[in-house]
């Protein structure tokens, strides 16, 4: 039976890393983008110190920080279903119109607010759409009393400040970044957008 994978140098290209496999030939895009030409093309990429992991679990381990981002901080807060509505937004899947079509989903075919006031992104949603204004005023007035002796929230900008709604900052204090995230759910639900 002959092996799928070539052994490691017999490649008709030269290789300057020797632990690389050799690359196997492809006369079509398609067979290139296969399964066995690809997986080889992506080990040749990692780094060597993940190629020689002297074990599966340490190999899994090191691939796993590189594919997985660092976790994100909600600061102790119970709300699972507010929870996953800031994870959407932090990753950019939400049911925000930008996002659905964005990825294609058949029942968006403009990224438009529904008020047809601008694109509905993170930004549009948080900051910017009149649908919210209401209850914008109170994130925002939150926002302003919870943070009023570590940052002047006039001065950021609004990717920033978005950043800070979503993620909190490093440089505040649990309890404050807390609030704030508890002041974002809160808007998150009162808007009802994701319901």
């Amino acid at each position: 039976m002959k092996e799928p994978i070539p052994p490691l140098h017999q490649s008709q290209y030269f290789l300057r890393d020797r632990d690389s496999v050799g690359r196997i030939k492809a006369r079509t895009e398609k067979f290139q983008a296969s399964f066995y030409p690809n997986s080889i093309l992506e080990w040749n990429k990692l780094k060597p110190e993940i190629r020689h992991s002297q074990s599966v679990a340490i190999f899994k381990s090191r691939l796993l920080s590189i594919i997985r981002p660092p976790p994100k901080p909600v600061f102790g807060i119970y709300d699972p279903i507010g929870i996953s509505y800031i994870s959407q937004l932090r990753v950019g899947l939400s049911k925000l119109n930008f996002h659905k079509f964005n990825h294609n989903f058949r029942d968006t075919v403009s990224p438009m607010c529904p008020t047809n006031d601008g694109v509905e992104d993170t930004e549009h949603f948080l900051l910017l759409c009149p649908s919210f204004d209401i209850q914008r005023r109170d994130l925002l007035a939150g926002v302003s009393a919870v943070l009023q002796h570590f940052l002047e929230v006039n001065t950021l900008s609004n990717n920033a400040f978005i950043q800070v709604l979503l993620y909190g900052d490093e440089k505040l204090p649990i309890d404050i970044n807390r609030n704030i995230l508890k002041l974002t759910l809160s808007f998150i639900h009162q808007t009802g957008r994701f319901n």
